[in-house]
């Protein structure tokens, strides 16, 4: 799991997990992320393969939790939801995957990479 990060004002809280379901491998990436910019999407790359996660499922307690002060724009911060799940044939070895989460707004323009790996449960964790 991701931890809560805060990065010129970039803030999220992603878990991705690795696993095998009816003999496939299975992507899960779940959370969210708030910026003050509008995130579109984020990029998860293992190795060569790539899966895009669109952000903008509706979280009421991510909105009321982290914009009290209305630090960040409405439909930023409420509509900051990330849940999608994504099937891969690469599901079986997760030592020596090369991760990165990207996070891209609308515009292209990238606003934060961020290194991971997966633990033995098929876990993901930032690099220390």
């Amino acid at each position: 799991m991701l931890d809560l990060i805060e990065y010129n004002a970039l803030r999220f809280h992603l878990s991705v997990q690795l696993d095998r379901v009816d003999g496939h491998g299975r992507i899960k990436i779940s959370g969210w992320i708030c910026c003050r910019a509008e995130i579109f999407k984020l990029n998860v790359r293992l190795n060569a393969a790539e899966f895009q996660a669109p952000v903008g499922y509706p979280r009421p307690d991510v909105y009321k939790a982290i914009n009290p002060d209305r630090r960040y724009p409405f439909m930023n911060s409420y509509f900051s939801g990330v849940d999608s799940e994504f099937r891969t044939d690469n599901a079986g070895l997760v030592e020596g995957l090369k991760c990165m989460a990207s996070m891209v707004d609308k515009k292209g323009t990238l606003f934060a990479e961020i290194p991971f790996e997966f633990d033995a449960e098929g876990k993901a964790n930032l690099y220390s």
